[in-house]
């Protein structure tokens, strides 16, 4: 009778663990960093061969971050490379580079997922990332430009 009590009670302390269904932790943007300048409203004096790259709270799918991940000029699309740094990092340039004294928008869609495929929750739409070229004479025009 000792050994059936013993046993039912080694099979109940076995069974206890902890049966609390995994929480999957919220998918967020993180960070937006352009050149040296991280996680502003609005990007300047950015150099024309600088990377966007976003840094998200968990790996990204690369599939969904190309469909949901863009940069508009002027409001039209435009083509860019992306790389997948580190997992939780994409890179984003345009191709051929950021034209001088342009603004650009970026747009960062809900439809980002996770590897897990979790929904982005929080996203960032900052209102434009500006380039500008070195020169003085560039920085002087959008010291007295609003954007």
């Amino acid at each position: 009778m000792k050994v059936l009590y013993f046993i039912v009670c080694l099979l109940l302390v076995a069974c206890s663990g902890d049966n609390q269904p995994e929480v999957n932790q919220p998918f967020e943007l993180k960070n937006i960093i352009v050149g040296d300048q991280q996680n502003q409203q609005t990007f300047e004096n950015v150099a024309p061969n600088v990377a966007i790259v976003l840094e998200f709270s968990d790996a990204v799918d690369e599939a969904s971050a190309r469909n949901n991940i863009a940069l508009k000029h002027e409001e039209l699309p435009v083509s860019c490379d992306y790389e997948f740094l580190q997992e939780k990092k994409v890179s984003v340039t345009p191709k051929g580079g950021f034209k001088v004294l342009s603004s650009y928008k970026l747009i960062v869609n809900p439809g980002v997922k996770s590897t897990s495929g979790i929904s982005i929750e929080k996203y960032i739409m900052p209102d434009s990332v500006v380039t500008v070229d070195n020169g003085a004479f560039a920085g002087r025009i959008w010291q007295d430009l609003t954007i």
